[in-house]
C-alpha cells in the first residue's frame, strides 16, 4: 500500500530532543498490578532470550514493492522511537520507558507484516489454579492496521485465543486474559499476533507482562485524575486536563476519576470510589460514588462529583481508595494519591499559573537550531480572568542571545496577543538548569479571556539567533502540546509536555521586562493612508497590534529609517511597537483612507 502523501507531520518528541535520556526504572507507573508475578517481563532489556520474534519480514519501498531485503519484525524501543515518522504515537509513560513492538512505519519497516508472531518462552503452572496474563497494549488501528490478538498453548503446536486486544486511539490498555484453561500444565507459552492487513499500517505494541495466579476478589486502582480526564484534550464540553498548577479564579467544582479493574476471577458488586480531599493538609471533606457491578477480567471508570469547590491558594491533596462489597484479597493496589497546587497572584501564591506539566524534566526540545514553536492548551472555564504572560523553562543545550516571544493563541490557532522579542540571558539558563526558575515573557497587552474557550501558551523561536531549547516533562494529553516547524508544516501534536505555562496575573520575579523610561518615537506622516515612517539608530523588531491586543503585522527594524505600509489596513487606530537595542518605544498609528 502506497504509504499517504504529502506527509507534513512534524511530531516532535523525546526523539529529537537535545540529549539522550537514560532508560528509566520500571513498575512505577500507576496501574501495575502488585501480586506475585510468575511470570513477567518488562522489555527494558530488549526481546528476552527464550522468546520467539518469529521470521524476518521484507522491507518494501513507499509504493509496497518487497525490496528483498529482511529484518526482524518485533524489536524494543521508546515512543519516540516508535513515532519517529509520526504514525504510530505510543504514548510515553512512563517517560522514556521500552517496549516491544510491531512497528510498520518507523526504522526498519515499512515492511510485510501480514502476520507477526512474538512468543513468549515457556512458564510452570502445573501448581497454578486460576491463572491469568496481565499486560499493557497499545495498537491505534490507524492506516487500516488489524487488532492484536493474544493466544496461549501448552503444546508449542495447538494454539488458542485468549484475548483480543482492540484499537484504542491515544492511551495504553490494561488488559487481563484467562489463561485458567492452562492451569496443572507445565509448559505454557503466550503469543502476540499482529497485522498490518496487508497495506502500510501503524503497530502494535505491548509492555508489562505479568502471569500471575488469580484471587477471587481483587480490584487494581490503575488510575486516577483531579478532572473528568478524558485520552484527548478536544471534548471541549468538560475540563478534561489534569492541572498541576491552576488559578484560584479559574478552579470550578473538583472533579475525581478513577480508573478500577477487576482482576479477580468473580465479579465485584458495588464498587465504591472514596476520595478523601486535604488543602495544606487541612481535611475539606470525603467524597464518593458507586457502580453497581465490575465484572471479571473488566475495566471501568468511576466519576466522582464533589460539589467543593476550593476557597484560598495551597496545596491539594486527594486520596483515592476503592472497594467493593465482597473483602478484597490484595487491597495493596486499591489507593493513590494525586496533587494538585492552587495558584494565587504574586511569587509566594505561584503569580496565577496555570501548568499541565509535573515540573520534572525528562528531555528538551532543540530541533537542530531551526524555527520552531511549541503550543500548550489551557481550558479557560470562568469568566474574568486576564492572561498577563507566558513563561518557559530553557533546557539543556541551551545557547544565551537566542531570540524568543510569547504568544497566546485562540482555539483556532489566531493569534490573541503576544509579547516583545526577549533574548535569552546566561543568567535564565543557569537558574532554569539550577533553580527549575522559568523564564517569563509578559505580552504587551493583558487580554481578558473567554470563558468556556481554550487558549494556547505559544513560546516561539527564531533561528537566526543562538539555539533555545524548551524543557520538557512526562507525557502530554492527546491534543494539549501541539509542535510547529517553521513555514509549510502545519502544527501537530506532542507526546510530552513542553514546560511551557500561563500566567493570570503579572508575575513578579524573572520577569523579562523593559521598565526602563519609554523612549521617544516619531511616527509620520499620521494619520496615513499608504504608509509610515520611524527613525531609529540601531536595528531590531516592530510590531503592529490593534486596540485589542492583536498582531496585525510586523518586522525587521532598518536603521536608520524603517518603513511599514498601511494601504490595506482597516481605517482606525493601532499600536506600534519598535524594540531595538536601545530599549523599547510605542505610539499610536492612525490609518485613513
Amino acid at each position: 500500500m502506497t504509504r499517504p502523501f504529502p506527509f507534513l507531520f512534524a511530531l516532535l518528541t523525546l526523539a529529537s530532543t537535545a540529549h539522550a535520556q537514560s532508560r528509566p526504572k520500571k513498575g512505577g507507573h500507576t496501574g501495575a498490578p502488585k501480586s506475585v508475578c510468575l511470570f513477567s517481563e518488562d522489555f527494558s532489556a530488549g526481546i528476552p532470550s527464550g522468546w520467539n520474534i518469529g521470521a524476518q519480514v521484507e522491507q518494501q519501498d513507499a509504493l509496497g514493492n518487497g525490496l528483498a531485503t529482511f529484518v526482524d519484525a518485533w524489536t524494543t524501543g521508546t515512543s519516540a522511537q516508535a513515532n519517529a515518522h509520526a504514525s504510530f504515537p505510543v504514548p510515553d509513560e512512563p517517560a522514556g520507558n521500552f517496549f516491544a513492538m510491531a512497528n510498520d512505519d518507523a526504522s526498519p519497516c515499512n515492511c510485510a507484516m501480514d502476520d507477526v508472531i512474538l512468543t513468549s518462552s515457556a512458564f510452570d503452572l502445573s501448581s497454578v489454579q486460576n491463572a491469568a496474563v496481565r499486560f499493557r497494549a497499545f495498537t491505534d488501528g490507524a492506516f487500516g492496521g488489524g487488532d492484536g490478538v493474544v493466544e496461549a498453548s501448552n503444546d508449542g503446536n495447538t494454539w488458542s485465543s485468549v484475548a483480543t486486544i482492540d484499537a484504542v486511539q491515544h492511551a495504553w490498555q490494561w488488559l487481563q486474559a484467562d489463561l485458567s484453561a492452562f492451569d496443572g500444565s507445565a509448559a505454557v507459552a503466550i503469543r502476540f499476533r499482529w497485522s498490518d492487513n496487508g497495506g502500510w499500517a501503524g503497530g502494535l505494541a505491548i509492555d508489562d507482562v505479568c502471569v500471575n495466579a488469580r484471587a477471587a476478589h481483587d480490584l487494581v486502582l490503575r488510575d486516577a485524575y483531579l478532572s473528568d480526564a478524558r485520552n484527548t484534550a478536544l471534548d471541549a464540553s468538560v475540563r478534561t486536563l489534569s492541572y498541576t498548577q491552576l488559578p484560584l479564579e479559574q478552579a470550578g467544582e473538583l472533579q475525581l476519576k478513577a480508573v478500577v479493574m477487576n482482576a479477580g476471577t468473580l465479579a465485584a458488586f458495588n464498587v465504591t470510589c472514596s476520595v478523601e480531599v486535604a488543602m495544606d493538609g487541612a481535611l475539606q471533606g470525603t467524597f464518593s460514588a458507586q457502580i453497581p457491578v465490575i465484572g471479571a477480567g473488566q475495566t471501568d471508570t468511576i466519576l466522582v462529583n464533589t460539589g467543593w469547590i476550593p476557597g484560598a491558594a495551597g496545596r491539594l491533596s486527594a486520596t483515592f481508595n476503592v472497594t467493593a462489597t465482597s473483602t478484597d484479597d490484595d487491597p495493596s493496589d486499591n489507593d493513590a494519591e494525586r496533587h494538585m497546587t492552587i495558584t494565587a497572584s504574586g511569587f509566594d501564591g505561584g503569580n496565577n499559573a496555570m501548568a499541565l506539566d509535573d515540573s520534572t524534566v525528562n528531555g528538551s526540545i532543540a530541533n537542530n537550531g531551526n524555527d520552531y514553536a511549541v503550543a500548550l492548551r489551557y481550558e479557560i472555564t470562568r469568566p474574568g480572568s486576564f492572561a498577563y504572560a507566558v513563561g518557559f523553562l530553557p533546557g539543556e543545550g541551551c545557547f544565551a542571545r537566542g531570540r524568543v516571544i510569547g504568544k497566546l493563541l485562540d482555539g483556532q490557532l489566531s493569534l490573541i496577543t503576544q509579547s516583545f522579542e526577549h533574548v535569552v540571558t546566561q543568567t535564565e539558563i543557569d537558574d532554569a538548569l539550577t533553580q527549575g526558575r522559568m523564564t517569563y515573557l509578559p505580552f504587551i497587552l493583558p487580554v481578558e479571556l473567554d470563558a468556556n474557550e481554550d487558549v494556547f501558551a505559544v513560546i516561539e523561536h527564531e533561528s537566526d539567533s543562538g539555539a533555545v531549547t524548551i524543557a520538557v516533562s512526562g507525557p502530554a494529553t492527546y491534543g494539549s502540546a501541539l509542535f510547529y516547524d517553521g513555514p509549510g508544516i502545519d502544527w501537530d501534536y506532542m507526546l510530552n509536555t513542553p514546560l511551557v505555562r500561563l500566567y493570570l496575573a503579572e508575575p513578579e520575579v524573572g520577569i523579562a521586562t523593559w521598565s526602563t523610561t519609554a523612549l521617544p518615537l516619531t511616527i509620520a506622516p499620521n494619520p496615513a493612508s499608504d504608509e509610515v515612517r520611524f527613525n531609529t539608530t540601531s536595528g531590531g523588531s516592530w510590531s503592529l497590534l490593534n486596540l485589542q491586543g492583536g498582531l496585525v503585522a510586523r518586522g525587521r527594524v532598518t536603521a536608520p529609517s524603517t518603513l511599514i505600509a498601511v494601504a490595506d489596513l482597516a481605517p482606525g487606530s493601532y499600536v506600534l511597537v519598535v524594540v531595538t537595542a536601545d530599549g523599547p518605544r510605542t505610539g499610536r498609528v492612525v490609518v485613513v483612507h
